[in-house]
């Protein structure tokens, strides 16, 4: 059988090691709600999933130098946040990490603790372009779950 090519969905001639923000939404494998569900007082409840999910993302610092985590929520079928990539305070050294490394790395431990393929294939990211792209990308991010809830997804 063969698959449909899919569109390449990166910036071309974007360096994606840059010490930039990105928007990041990844979504679970068949958009299963699998990470929690939305509560009335619009928070998300975790599953065991979701905890792992969030705990792996506090703590991707960690694992990738310079990558930050600066807002997230995860909801029941995806997870949004706010990344910066950085290469440290001295300029002369090159960046070891990259959007790609840190994705696949925060995905694939996840589903390894989960003991499940929790989500789907690629992600969408967004290089936020200003200041006020990251303050509306922000304010999305922390009303997702509101919205949720208003859309009558709950």
């Amino acid at each position: 059988m063969e698959y449909p090519k899919r569109k390449n969905p990166r910036l071309p001639e974007f360096a994606y090691s840059e010490g930039t923000y990105y928007f990041i939404t990844v979504c679970t494998k068949d958009r299963a709600r699998t990470l929690g569900r939305v509560t009335e007082k619009g928070k998300t409840d975790l599953t065991a999933a979701g905890k792992s999910a969030e705990c792996g993302l506090l703590s991707l610092g960690e694992h990738y130098p310079g990558a930050q985590v600066h807002v997230y929520v995860i909801m029941p079928d995806h997870v949004h946040f706010i990344l910066s990539l950085g290469c440290g305070d001295d300029p002369s050294t090159p960046c070891r990490t990259t959007l790609a490394r840190v994705m696949s790395g925060w995905k694939a431990g996840v589903s390894r603790e989960a003991k499940f393929p929790l989500w789907q294939r690629s992600y969408y990211d967004h290089v936020i372009r200003n200041r006020q792209d990251f303050q509306e990308i922000w304010k999305y991010i922390e009303n997702n779950p509101r919205q949720w809830i208003l859309d009558g997804k709950g």
